[in-house]
């Protein structure tokens, strides 16, 4: 069985090494001492990983960014929407409480009229009544 590989003053890796077997405790990896060849070649291959996730994270931020601005436009929009229908809606209501007051009017008058015809007549019928007993009388 041949021995750890060495690099070129003695250095031992701290790389782990994912074919080592397993783990001497919960969470800890065994590792093995490796070459600066081997430890070069993991540090450019970690930096590659490294620059994909950058770019698959700057992709995915730029996909939530203009989700988020898409959710925006759609909640002004609807926002505008209920402003206009929150408009249309008071100007019936408006318009109805001003044809209600306008109908109340009339009907006041209306009431005022007949009271007084009802009046002019109970006036009428009372003097028509004195006259006849008058005329009676005679």
């Amino acid at each position: 069985m041949a021995g750890p590989e060495l690099g070129p003053v003695g250095e031992v890796s701290a790389i782990e090494a994912h074919t080592s077997g397993p783990s001497s405790s919960f969470g800890e990896q065994m590792f093995v001492p490796c070459s600066q060849e081997l430890l070069v070649d993991e540090v450019t291959s970690l930096r590659r990983k490294l620059e994909k996730e950058r770019q698959e994270f700057s992709e995915r931020e730029d996909e939530l960014i203009d989700h988020c601005h898409k959710l925006e436009a759609a909640i002004e929009t609807i926002v505008g929407q209920l402003q206009e229908s929150h408009a249309a809606v008071a100007a019936v209501k408006n318009a109805e409480m001003e044809r209600l007051r306008e109908e109340n009017d009339l009907l006041n008058a209306l009431v005022k009229q007949l009271t007084t015809e009802r009046l002019d007549s109970v006036s009428e019928a009372s003097r028509l009544v004195k006259q006849l007993s008058i005329e009676r009388l005679d």
